[in-house]
């Protein structure tokens, strides 16, 4: 019996989409689907022992806009890390750079100037510069810069089509079985120069990176 692969079977494409399954499978911090990059506090997320879904756990989020986000003592800006979807997680894996970030001292940064809070927008977390692949009709700007969102970054980097199964994959309200399950269905099953499914795993080390 011959089993039909998908057209996405083996390409690029599906390496990355298993590589950031994998990324969020064994991270030991916080998994927010719902948004595709916000920040905790690493010490409120320490106690996780593998992939915590943020309906599942008693975290606060950092807020986006400025008018709650400025007033963050830098010491606790400092120790936060972001946490991401599988959107988000694909493109910090394949090297997009992030419009807004955080240095190590707590001060925030607009494409590595520094900035003030007061001047991010609200969706400012969820920004990437743009790059010459991008899709110049989704490309913006924002705090002077050409920037994408991470939906159309991610879509572009997965072969996914914006309106269709991008939104299926990226959904808020996906669990880790459901993105095992939309991978496999989206990529076909994991090629065998990948490492095994560690779904349920609480033995991974791969942290998010430090805001």
């Amino acid at each position: 019996m011959t089993i039909e692969l998908p057209p996405l079977y083996g390409t690029p494409e599906a390496a990355r989409a298993w590589a950031a399954y994998d990324a969020i499978a064994e991270s030991r911090v916080l998994w927010v689907q719902d948004t595709y990059r916000s920040f905790v506090r690493a010490d409120d997320v320490a106690h996780l022992a593998g992939p915590t879904h943020i309906d599942d756990a008693e975290v606060d989020i950092f807020p986006s806009n400025a008018s709650d986000t400025y007033v963050l003592a830098p010491e606790e800006r400092a120790r936060c890390r972001t946490s991401l979807c599988l959107a988000g997680t694909v493109c910090d894996l394949n090297g997009g750079r992030w419009l807004f970030t955080i240095d190590p001292l707590g001060h925030p940064l607009i494409a590595g100037a520094p900035a003030s809070y007061f001047d991010l927008d609200h969706e400012a977390e969820s920004y990437l510069l743009a790059e010459p692949d991008d899709n110049p009709l989704a490309i913006r700007d924002r705090s002077g810069h050409r920037v994408i969102t991470a939906h159309n970054r991610a879509s572009r980097l997965l072969g996914l089509d914006d309106d269709g199964d991008a939104h299926d994959l990226f959904s808020g309200s996906n669990r880790l079985d459901d993105l095992l399950q939309k991978v496999e269905r989206t990529y076909g099953p994991r090629p065998a120069s990948t490492k095994p499914s560690t779904t349920g795993s609480t033995t991974g080390t791969t942290e998010s990176p430090v805001a």
